[in-house]
């Protein structure tokens, strides 16, 4: 089953376009869905991670999380508030920022 759903999301097909030596669609898309209800997928990702940092030679768990977001141009006649980024010099809108003038 897992091998049939792994396949699903590399290739991108249909549920129903399976092939013929997997299980049948309609059986893959059950557990699929049971699986997903349960968090299984997502207790398989946090252990696969770990055990990927682990041999690594690094902590199973990272201590520091780093976020960045792009910064999107804007054109030079819109009238709306426009942030910056100064380490980018990018014109454009903050990405986290919100309107406090409303």
């Amino acid at each position: 089953m897992v091998d049939a759903i792994l396949w699903l999301l590399r290739t991108g097909c249909q549920w129903r376009n399976l092939p013929p030596d997997w299980p049948h669609w309609q059986a893959v898309y059950y557990y699929f869905e049971q699986w997903k209800a349960k968090g299984t997928f997502v207790q398989m990702n946090a252990a696969l991670n770990q055990l990927d940092r682990l041999n690594a030679n690094r902590e199973a768990c990272p201590s520091a999380l780093c976020i960045d977001s792009q910064p999107i141009k804007l054109g030079p006649r819109i009238d709306s508030y426009r942030g910056t980024d100064p380490h980018k010099r990018v014109n454009g809108c903050q990405q986290a920022s919100t309107d406090l003038r409303r």
